[in-house]
């Protein structure tokens, strides 16, 4: 309508990669021209686009460089088979092919899964310099309901890949949440923002849970004097509203519905935070890896700044 009705020859927008790709083959068709500004995931070329936006080569090749100046050359990936882990895992997987780096793991599971056993075998034969865990029991109406399950993902499943990476003495990246808080502050929080912490869902119970397994598993093995074993480093990184290709999320529930005709949405307006693009959390991850000896192990906040409420 704003090319023909009004027009309009030149657009600028289009602020994920699924919203992209709906409008390239309108501006294709009716020879417009389509400016995307953000970041975006590559495998696309169209004479009637500009991506001005970086790509995640940008950030995973130097860290990639980097880990294998360090004689870090063995990733493992764990996922759960969600968003996240496949955008960032897939492009590490093409560029160490060329690099001198190897990934000797990659695990995904369903969500909700919590029986990791095998995860954790495959993981210790492996012995990877560096373990980026991504699985999750997010289900957050589904965990008040499935509380054990919840507890058995997301507190004990991750104890037992920190435990196997004090074993190993593997570096672990861990994702958690922001629903650990209390929910009491608008204004958002800090790091060490201890006086909020305790969640008002069992979702937010169960990650803080696996926070804290990370924090025990850590100083059992770094702090001990006859540990026989050290988990160099631990990262955890807490996000919020993730949104991105290859797995269901709010932006893109919300598009499905009014493509299928919807005019109307019955939707909480009750709830503030930050909505996160996969690709700009997957490109700080990977500097956070190229700087790793330079950060502290500890919590780390990873949003983006654009703050919404719905």
């Amino acid at each position: 309508q704003l090319i023909e009705k009004e027009n309009i020859s030149t657009l600028f927008g289009c602020w994920t990669s699924s919203a992209r790709r709906e409008v390239r083959p309108i501006v294709e068709k009716l020879n417009a021209q389509l400016w995307y500004p953000v970041q975006y995931e590559g495998l696309e070329e169209s004479q009637n686009i500009f991506y001005t936006g970086s790509t995640l080569n940008q950030q995973i090749i130097p860290a990639l460089n980097w880990c294998c100046d360090q004689q870090w050359k063995r990733f493992f990936l764990i996922g759960s088979d969600y968003v996240f882990p496949r955008t960032t895992n897939k492009l590490i997987q093409a560029e160490l092919i060329h690099k001198k780096g190897t990934i000797v793991g990659e695990e995904y599971v369903p969500l909700g899964h919590k029986d990791f056993a095998s995860v954790i075998d495959t993981l210790k034969q492996a012995k990877p310099d560096v373990v980026i865990n991504a699985t999750g029991y997010t289900d957050v109406d589904g965990a008040e309901e499935n509380r054990e399950q919840a507890f058995a993902v997301n507190a004990d499943g991750v104890n037992n890949i920190a435990e196997a990476c004090g074993q190993i003495g593997s570096a672990l990246i861990h994702f958690s949440t922001d629903y650990v808080f209390d929910g009491s502050q608008t204004s958002g929080y800090v790091e060490d923002d201890v006086d909020h912490l305790g969640s008002v869902n069992v979702y937010g119970e169960s990650k803080l849970a696996g926070e804290e397994q990370i924090n025990f598993q850590f100083s059992i093995f770094n702090f001990q004097s006859n540990s026989k074993f050290q988990i160099p480093k631990f990262i955890i990184i807490r996000t919020s509203w993730l949104y991105g290709s290859n797995g269901k999320n709010f932006v893109d529930t919300m598009i499905k519905l009014a493509q299928e005709g919807r005019t109307e949405f019955k939707i909480v307006d009750d709830q503030f935070g930050l909505p996160t693009y996969t690709r700009d959390l997957a490109e700080r991850v990977g500097w956070m890896v190229e700087h790793l000896d330079e950060l502290e192990s500890g919590v780390y906040h990873l949003t983006n700044s654009k703050f919404q409420i719905r």
